[in-house]
């Protein structure tokens, strides 16, 4: 708006100076006009910029234990549906469906951890004992179901292989790999929040590196 308007009284003055040298010395005094008060304008454009970046980003919304915990109960929700669609599935031919809930299940609880592992991260810090104990508590609940569903795939490598579908053992490594990974982060994650805990992350790594070497050979 202010070069249009600054352009239109250029036009103006052209016509109103007497001759030539008269117009280019009003073209010239003109953009020094213009330069001056696009100067002047410079610091408001800086808050103007700063207040709709503010708005675009506004704050986010703290992260509380009570978020943390729904997080906890997610994740060994979803890692017991995955550990009981593996069991369920057939031994000789699995149908399309059971392995397609076997893979959404995995995609769905590499979700779950990564959630968790972010919440933790931007958890206000220090909280009570008892809390800590608590979660503690809860997160161990994980343990059970994700080992005995990483023994159990281990035991229907040969259904999937067996599978009409081409390739469903690559899909099955890929996911392991991809739980592996969020798994390993979340338990950094967990070990330097609360370097007291003690998350059994020995059982869990190890039913991982199983896993995933049964379905690398």
């Amino acid at each position: 708006m202010l070069i249009e308007l600054l352009s239109y009284l250029l036009s103006s003055q052209k016509h109103t100076c007497g001759n030539r040298r008269q117009g280019l010395q009003c073209e010239k005094a003109l953009k020094k006009a213009s330069r001056t008060q696009m100067v002047q304008d410079f610091p408001l454009m800086k808050i103007l910029l700063a207040l709709s970046t503010f708005i675009a980003f506004p704050f986010a919304a703290s992260v509380t234990l009570a978020d943390v915990q729904a997080d906890i109960n997610t994740i060994i929700a979803v890692a017991t549906t995955y550990d009981q669609d593996i069991i369920a599935l057939s031994a000789d031919t699995p149908s399309v469906i059971t392995i397609l809930d076997v893979h959404t299940d995995a995609e769905v609880l590499i979700s779950s951890l990564n959630q968790l592992t972010a919440d933790l991260k931007s958890l206000p810090l220090p909280i009570d004992d008892d809390d800590v104990t608590s979660l503690l508590n809860n997160i161990t609940s994980y343990v059970s179901p994700i080992t005995d569903a990483l023994s159990e795939i281990i035991l229907k490598k040969s259904a999937f292989a067996s599978s009409d579908v081409a390739g469903v053992p690559a899909i099955i490594l890929r996911d392991l790999i991809g739980l592996n990974a969020s798994n390993s982060n979340l338990e950094t994650t967990i070990l330097a929040t609360f370097p007291e805990m003690d998350c059994h992350t020995t059982a869990v790594d190890s039913a991982f590196a199983n896993a995933i070497a049964a379905y690398t050979n």
